[in-house]
């Protein structure tokens, strides 16, 4: 009896927090991200092919660190979470942060087949 009401209290908390309870179930938004992007981030980064706004030489495109292999999820969740002296420390809320990696794995460039 009690494994069973700790699995219901901790599937209360993650769907709380805003966290999957299942993958199978995402509860990230990657048009929400895209805008969160273009409202916080087109300052200096590329984030969406159409953009006007110039960004800052030397910054990567949002595009190109979703496709290096080396940013993984958590090396962006990591990131988001630490102070970084060259750009601004946002607060984000779990469900940002899944909005803003939704749209990370929606700008990675899909294999042939």
């Amino acid at each position: 009896m009690l494994r069973a009401e700790l699995c219901g209290l901790l599937a209360a908390c993650a769907l709380l927090a805003g966290m999957p309870v299942n993958a199978a179930e995402p509860v990230s938004d990657a048009r929400a991200g895209e805008r969160m992007a273009r409202l916080w981030c087109a300052e200096c980064h590329l984030v969406a092919d159409d953009q006007k706004r110039p960004v800052v030489v030397g910054v990567p495109t949002f595009r190109g660190l979703a496709n290096d292999p080396k940013v993984t999820e958590y090396r962006i969740r990591m990131f988001l979470v630490t102070p970084h002296p060259v750009m601004p420390n946002f607060m984000l809320s779990v469900q940002e942060t899944e909005d803003l990696l939704a749209y990370f794995r929606s700008l990675k460039v899909k294999p042939a087949g």
